[in-house]
């Protein structure tokens, strides 16, 4: 009991995830639990303090995902396995059930989805046993979420046989990964729809919305559109009647990647508008933020240049004013990718310049390795646009000895050196996807640096003592590091 009332003071006090953010029903009966639990520890009213510690662990699962939360997710599950036990040889069948679901809950934010819903099962024969219909409910939702949580997997890359995906080409391997993340979707959708019912049967409203997001969720990832765009306002409504900001939130995003999925931009911005006015109506400056950050993104994607650089200069005087550093290197990072689509080169590089060190205060690596990235790749295409508009001149001129100039490697080297730091910064951000997009980028210029020689003679084709055919290769034999190469064009 002491354990659990201690994991969860440690959750309730540290900075939460969007499913227990604050002002959230899940997040205000998460902290009631807390209390309850550490006031009847308190009395040495040890049995119900267990009771109510397992049930807030079983909230607390959505926060305990992060590597850094290992220790507390560990200690967690530890005490609720002893505590399994301990209702079961005192006969409390129902709180031995509810422990063992909030093991299942924190086995998924293990990332164990099989072991879950082993555990799902265990739950609903105890409750069969007690005679407890809930059983069914908690059985239910636990299983559609390992269900998901396969398919996440599988989109993240993990859970894949490499072995098997050997024989496969690409595009195989692509369609073999949709057809099994639709599978295990289609296993959630078996289960969502009566998990439904149940809570609808049991008033449970809160429960009730949740699972009509979750219900949004399968039919977007299923490509159900207007099924995913029904369940999520009927999502948002009923987050409404609950008060709950952060859930009609996410319902609605629920609804604008539907209508963006549908290419739908005129809903998509009508539906970004609402979120803007559920948080400036709150007075919530923060989510006000997001939601206007999410509308910008659905101005670019729509291609509205304009009106991407009317509302970024909006929230960037809110992030002034708000000290929101890392929001405004967000939205810097949005202006270089207008300045991009509208062919504004300098201006891009500038604006990439400024987000890299708007997210270097901010301390966001991942931030300022994007920013790098990105400002590196425009600056590497400038220079080879340059050169090669220089040797079309030098060509045209007929005489390239007497017109060649030395090639300025001060803007390749600099461009260069910032897709390498970019490389380091992903890394130590852990996040492997950007590090191998930047290490790609880094050997493709090489590459291309490389042979912007004219290419060496390595063999000669000899018939009847005569050459009749020439080999020609770019750097045979031990490689050359591409400034070497660029050098000898210099030379």
């Amino acid at each position: 009991a002491k354990a659990l009332v201690d994991v969860c003071s440690a959750v309730k006090d540290a900075p939460q995830s969007e499913r227990l953010s604050q002002g959230s029903v899940r997040s205000r009966t998460f902290k009631e639990l807390c209390e309850k639990a550490e006031d009847r520890y308190e009395d040495r009213n040890i049995d119900e303090s267990l009771a109510l510690g397992v049930q807030a662990a079983a909230l607390s699962a959505c926060v305990l995902t992060a590597p850094d939360r290992k220790a507390l997710r560990d200690r967690a599950i530890k005490a609720a396995t002893q505590a399994v036990q301990h209702f079961q040889d005192a006969g409390a069948v129902r709180n031995a059930a509810l422990a063992t679901a909030a093991i299942a809950r924190l086995q998924l934010a293990r990332e164990r989805p099989d072991m879950a819903i082993r555990l799902a099962k265990d739950v609903l024969a105890m409750c069969q046993k007690a005679g407890d219909q809930q059983g069914d409910v908690i059985s239910e939702c636990i299983i559609v979420d390992a269900h998901i949580l396969k398919a996440t997997l599988l989109a993240a890359g993990k859970g894949v046989r490499q072995s098997h995906q050997l024989k496969f080409t690409p595009g195989e391997r692509q369609e073999a990964l949709k057809k099994d993340m639709a599978k295990h979707l289609d296993e959630a959708l078996c289960v969502a729809p009566e998990a439904l019912g149940h809570l609808r049967g049991e008033g449970d409203k809160r429960g009730e919305a949740d699972m009509l997001c979750t219900l949004a969720e399968i039919h977007l990832g299923l490509g159900g559109l207007d099924e995913s765009k029904e369940a999520a306002m009927l999502a948002r409504d009923a987050f409404h009647d609950l008060e709950d900001r952060s859930g009609e939130r996410t319902a609605l995003l629920l609804e604008l990647d539907a209508h963006i999925a549908d290419k739908d931009g005129a809903e998509a911005l009508d539906v970004g508008r609402e979120i803007v006015k559920l948080f400036r109506k709150a007075k919530d400056r923060k989510g006000e933020l997001e939601g206007m950050f999410t509308l910008l993104g659905v101005h670019q994607m729509m291609g509205q240049q304009d009106e991407v650089m009317k509302l970024a200069n909006e929230i960037r005087a809110i992030c002034k004013e708000e000290r929101d550093v890392k929001t405004e290197g967000r939205v810097v990072d949005a202006l270089m990718q207008a300045h991009i689509e509208n062919g504004r080169v300098d201006d891009a590089i500038r604006t990439a310049e400024e987000a890299m060190e708007l997210f270097r205060r901010a301390s966001d690596s991942a931030g300022e390795a994007l920013a790098l990235h990105a400002c590196g790749c425009l600056k590497l295409d400038r220079f080879f646009k340059d050169f090669d508009k220089d040797m079309e001149d030098f060509r045209a001129k007929g005489c390239m000895d007497k017109y060649w100039k030395g090639v300025n490697m001060t803007g390749y080297d600099e461009a260069l050196g910032m897709i390498n730091k970019a490389v380091r910064l992903f890394a130590d951000a852990g996040d492997h996807q950007g590090q191998a997009m930047a290490e790609e980028t880094v050997r493709s210029t090489e590459q291309r640096a490389t042979m912007l020689n004219d290419p060496d003679v390595t063999k000669q084709i000899f018939k009847d003592g005569q050459v009749v055919d020439v080999v020609r290769t770019w750097n045979p034999g031990a490689k050359r590091a591409p400034d070497v190469a660029l050098a000898d064009i210099a030379g």
